[in-house]
């Protein structure tokens, strides 16, 4: 073995610890990453195992229908990230008193106007996390 032979096998030996070390930063960064993920999605899930809502009452006045909900969870919930669906179709709500924070074991109430027919329409409150109760008025 020569001694361009030897220097080959240095360059050859750098070159695979450059490609190893920035590889290895990569899959590290990587790792890390994953991991966020993975304790982001616990977190999602563990707030969606420690939410109930139960719609417990619909009040119809003219067109007016304003929905009871109660939170029968564990998470406080913001009433601002409130979905509503009226027969499937996406509403917003005209009110939701109290506005803010909706702490465990409190109810709010969510005022739709102008519904036409009030009665016989399905509704669907869906919360900040996914979960949701489904009524028919």
């Amino acid at each position: 073995m020569g001694f361009s032979a030897s220097i080959s096998i240095v360059i050859l030996f750098i070159g695979l610890l450059t490609i190893a070390t920035s590889s290895y930063a990569t899959i590290d960064r990587s790792t890390d990453l994953l991991a966020e993920a993975r304790v982001t999605q616990h977190e999602r899930m563990l707030d969606q195992l420690n939410t109930k809502i139960t719609i417990t009452g619909i009040a119809i006045a003219g067109n007016n229908v304003t929905i009871t909900v109660q939170n029968e969870g564990t998470t406080v919930l913001d009433t601002g990230k409130i979905d509503v669906l009226l027969d499937g179709e996406y509403v917003t709500p005209d009110s939701i008193t109290p506005s803010g924070h909706w702490i465990p074991d409190r109810s709010i109430d969510v005022l739709l106007s102008d519904v036409n027919p009030p009665t016989n329409r399905r509704i669907k409150i869906i919360v900040e996390n996914g979960q949701s109760d489904y009524e028919t008025s």
